[in-house]
């Protein structure tokens, strides 16, 4: 039994439209075209509702609002210090990704990240 026997002229043609869609689905992504309209992440920080900076989150910067001290370092932000009793905005941590944010209900300020989300790990 030969191996032109077992496998029909249709499995063939099967086999290149697979491959085909398989090579045009994966041009556009190796190329980064999907990436470049990614928009690159942000830090927004609102005081009583109304917008008080915006910045890039790969931007290294301290922010001073008199009663809290923000800090955008290495692509995360963190609430340095505040004048409030509980200090739960300070003790939130980093936040680094699109959506989370950190909150001092008692000075009303808001720090959130907003964007696009990139790929979570990239493999080559």
């Amino acid at each position: 039994m030969k191996l032109f026997d077992i496998i029909k002229r249709s499995d063939i043609i099967l086999l290149l439209f697979i491959l085909l869609t398989a090579f045009l689905v994966f041009i556009p992504y190796k190329s980064g075209l999907y990436a470049a309209d990614a928009s690159p992440a942000q830090v927004v920080v609102t005081q009583n509702g109304k917008e008080y900076l915006r910045c890039s989150l790969f931007e290294d910067r301290i922010i001073d609002m008199g009663s809290n001290i923000i800090s955008v370092e290495n692509g995360s932000v963190h609430m340095k210090s505040a004048d409030c009793k509980n200090q739960v905005c300070v003790n939130t941590g980093e936040i680094n990704k699109t959506g989370q944010s950190i909150i001092c209900l008692p000075n009303r300020i808001t720090v959130r990240i907003t964007g696009e989300e990139g790929p979570d790990a990239v493999t080559r």
